[in-house]
């Protein structure tokens, strides 16, 4: 999903170098934040048992899908949570 993927510029910046992978999640996470894609995507992860994100990267620890990834799962828990607060009326 193209709304999905770091800005050309931000990835052209990274440029895969793990010593910019701090200031690269922030920036990152920046763009991600309020993204209708985001909220699109999560809308079709939902649908689903299991999801399997992919990315081409040959560094497994730094790239934007695990930054993506962290996020889903915040998002997700951050939904379930306020779930449960309001089952318990808290």
């Amino acid at each position: 999903m193209k709304g999905i993927a770091p800005s050309h510029k931000l990835r052209k910046w990274f440029d895969q170098d793990p010593n910019k992978w701090e200031e690269f999640r922030e920036k990152y996470r920046k763009e991600l934040f309020g993204s209708i894609a985001v909220g699109e995507m999560i809308q079709l992860i939902r649908q689903h048992e299991t999801v399997t994100l992919i990315y081409a990267s040959r560094d497994e620890k730094h790239n934007s899908t695990m930054v993506f990834a962290v996020r889903v799962v915040n998002i997700y828990l951050s939904h379930l949570v306020n779930i449960t607060c309001n089952d318990l009326n808290l």
